[in-house]
């Protein structure tokens, strides 16, 4: 989750240094680049959650992004070769180098125009990467810009730098070719990831899964804690109080016991362990949580309570409840 709004907030304070520096906009120009940047990693990000937090489709980025930037051009950007899948933390990356080619072609390359077209050829590296050929045909003349502005940037030096790619761009005269290279480990293979959420989401909702009554949610993050307390409403839960610290999780045990208690691991500067086993001391079945990539040594006496990785679903909460109650 934490992704997302890093890079909105990382890219904002350098685009506005390039938009000052280099491309001279004004203020509305500024806002109306920027505001499109955001809304290419709000796209990304609704696709990455539409499949559950697992790798999402390049072919369907690239759809949407056209579609949404393009609109009745759109059918003018052709993709040839096997669909891929992208993992979560590279395809905010590419969603937006992506971006930033559609934007530029459509402003001065082969989509500004009414004939030209946008071939993207999908092929395999030897290294099992996936090469990303962007071709424009058609359109006006090419020539070199003078000046490398905030999104030349990021198509040059985004895969690059997050994702140890290669990325580069030629500005031939007949139109612009850019080559985009994502290493194998964030790259999966489209059919043998087609499976696994229909068959998930078969044997969660045949479970007869316990469902607790009364629930504390502990989670410093307020979104992800309001996230929590909304699913567990939806299953069938009767109280769930939430808590953003070891503190204020205290308060509420002291005037309520809880059947069931879903607890961050890292909360800022403190952790939840002191606090599970408290829990468990009084018969509260536990569950950790943990975001996207977080590793972290757990105390032998917690090693063997079930996690959750975040963001929730209810595919996996019914699955976790499920787990949780197999245990006693």
């Amino acid at each position: 989750m934490a992704k997302f709004p890093g890079l909105v907030g990382g890219k904002k304070p350098f685009s506005r240094r390039y938009a000052d520096c280099s491309e001279q906009m004004n203020t509305a120009q500024y806002v109306d680049v920027l505001d499109s940047r955001i809304q290419a990693l709000a796209r990304a990000h609704d696709q990455i959650t539409a499949q559950r937090w697992s790798a999402a489709s390049f072919r369907q980025l690239v759809h949407i992004e056209a579609e949404s930037y393009l609109q009745h051009k759109g059918d003018r950007v052709i993709i040839e070769g096997e669909d891929c899948l992208l993992e979560p933390n590279a395809y905010s990356t590419v969603a937006l180098v992506i971006h930033e080619l559609m934007t530029n072609s459509a402003k001065y390359g082969a989509l500004c125009g009414q004939s030209g077209q946008v071939n993207v050829v999908l092929t395999k590296g030897a290294q099992g990467e996936l090469v990303i050929k962007w071709t424009e045909t058609g359109g006006p003349p090419v020539n070199e810009p003078e000046r490398r502005g905030f999104g030349s940037t990021i198509i040059e030096r985004s895969i690059p730098y997050e994702l140890a790619g290669k990325s580069s761009i030629d500005y031939q005269p007949d139109g612009v070719v850019a080559v985009l290279e994502v290493p194998e480990q964030f790259v999966v293979d489209a059919e043998a990831k087609e499976i696994a959420p229909d068959m998930s989401r078969q044997t969660s909702v045949e479970l007869d899964t316990w469902i607790p009554n009364n629930v504390l949610v502990v989670e410093d993050n307020m979104i992800i804690a309001m996230e929590a307390e909304n699913l567990f409403h939806e299953i069938g839960s009767k109280s769930v109080h939430i808590a953003a610290n070891v503190k204020q999780a205290e308060a509420s045990m002291s005037t309520k016991a809880f059947d069931f208690a879903l607890l961050d691991v890292n909360l800022g500067s403190e952790t939840s362990f002191g606090l599970a086993e408290m829990l468990r001391s009084r018969g509260t079945k536990i569950a950790f949580a943990s975001g996207y990539g977080e590793g972290g040594q757990y105390p032998e006496a917690l090693a063997d309570v079930r996690r959750m990785s975040k963001p929730y679903d209810s595919d996996a909460l019914y699955r976790l409840l499920a787990a949780v109650e197999s245990d006693q």
